[in-house]
């Protein structure tokens, strides 16, 4: 039998062909979607007591892309 496991599809339609020991065949397509942009929010910044020390802080939110 052949299998294929393919990586790094770009987005669009693709169509897949199954046959079975018995010679029956499947045709299906399916849609590869592109993910969503990865988009990163900063909060609650504060900055450092004096230049130099490692005092400051911020918050950084991700969210997109895909995990």
């Amino acid at each position: 039998a052949d299998v294929e496991d393919p990586t790094g599809l770009t987005a669009g339609t693709y169509g897949v062909r199954m046959v079975d020991a018995n010679g029956c065949e499947i045709l299906a397509e399916f849609e590869v979607g592109e993910p969503s942009p990865i988009v990163i929010t900063f909060s609650d910044i504060e900055n450092a007591n004096c230049a130099g020390y490692e005092t400051g802080k911020a918050t950084a939110n991700a969210s997109g892309g895909t995990p």
